[in-house]
C-alpha cells in the first residue's frame, strides 16, 4: 500500500482577488479534515500545494520568468521563497495545533531544475518522514536552474515526481470539477477523453494539473495501482470522503 498525496491548488488556499492573502478559514477546514483522517487511519499522507496569489506577483515584478542574473532578480528569488514559505507555514501550524506532526519540506532545498523543469529531486526524504510518522508538506517554489540560474517549479511538477510511490492521489481544486461544453461535470477523466478535457481547459486558461494528468495517463507505469480523485477543495465533506479513498 502506497502513500496518499493531497494535491491542493493554490487558488483553494488563497483569497482569489487578494495579493499574498491566505484564506485562513479554508486552510483551517482542510487542517481539521486532514487531522481527522490522519488520526483515524494513521494514513501516510503527503500534502503538495500551489502558490495561488502568493509569489505570482513577485515573479512578475522581479522578472523571474526569464534569466536570473542581476542582484535584484536574485533578491526576488529570496522574496518568492519567503512568501510561499509563509503560506505553507500557516497550514503546518494549524496541523500541529491539531496534534498532527506536520513538517515543511521546501522543494527548493531538494530540487535542481533545467529549462524550468525539475531534473533532480530527492524524493526519499518524503518517504523517510512518513516512516517516522510525520506528515510532510511541500509546495511550488523556486529552484536552482542549470540554464536560467533560477526558475519557478510548480506543485504540479512536484506531483509528477512524487506519484510513483502513491496509491491514492486526491486533487483539490477551486470548483466542483471540469465542465464539458454543455456545462456538465466530466465525471471520469481517462486515456480516452483526456485530449478532449485538455482542449476544454485550454479554452478557459492554462491548467497545470490537467497537463500533469495528461502526462501521467500517457505513462501507463504511473497509473498502475493508483486511484485519482478530483474534488472541490472548499467542501470539507468531499475532502474527507476522498481521503478515505471513496
Amino acid at each position: 500500500m502506497g502513500y496518499t498525496i493531497l494535491k491542493i491548488d493554490g487558488s483553494v488556499l488563497t483569497q482569489k482577488y487578494g495579493e499574498e492573502e491566505a484564506n485562513e478559514e479554508v486552510i483551517g477546514t482542510i487542517a481539521r479534515v486532514v487531522s481527522k483522517v490522519w488520526k483515524k487511519k494513521n494514513n501516510k499522507i503527503i500534502i503538495d500545494h500551489g502558490m495561488g496569489s502568493f509569489a505570482h506577483r513577485l515573479v512578475l515584478a522581479y522578472g523571474l520568468n526569464t534569466n536570473t542574473k542581476s542582484d535584484r532578480e536574485t533578491l526576488g528569488v529570496a522574496y518568492v521563497h519567503s512568501s510561499i514559505n509563509y503560506l505553507a507555514g500557516i497550514l503546518v501550524e494549524m496541523l500541529i495545533n491539531k496534534s498532527v506532526p506536520a513538517i515543511q519540506v521546501p522543494a527548493t532545498t531538494i530540487s535542481i531544475a533545467s529549462n524550468k523543469k525539475i531534473k533532480e529531486m530527492d524524493t526519499n526524504i518524503f518517504k523517510t518522514y512518513l516512516k517516522k510518522g510525520m506528515l510532510p508538506i511541500t509546495h511550488g517554489d523556486v529552484a536552482i536552474d542549470k540554464k536560467y540560474g533560477f526558475s519557478i517549479i510548480s506543485s504540479d511538477q512536484i506531483l509528477y515526481k512524487l506519484i510513483s510511490g502513491a496509491s491514492l492521489i486526491v486533487m483539490a481544486i477551486d470548483g466542483d470539477g471540469i465542465l464539458d461544453e454543455n456545462g456538465k461535470i466530466i465525471k471520469n477523466i481517462n486515456s480516452k477523453n483526456i485530449k478532449e478535457v485538455f482542449n476544454i481547459v485550454k479554452k478557459v486558461g492554462p491548467e497545470g494539473s490537467i497537463d500533469i494528468l495528461e502526462r501521467i495517463i500517457k505513462n501507463k507505469s504511473k497509473l498502475k495501482n493508483k486511484k485519482f480523485i478530483l474534488i472541490n477543495g472548499r467542501k470539507p465533506e468531499r475532502l474527507e470522503t476522498a481521503l478515505g479513498g471513496e
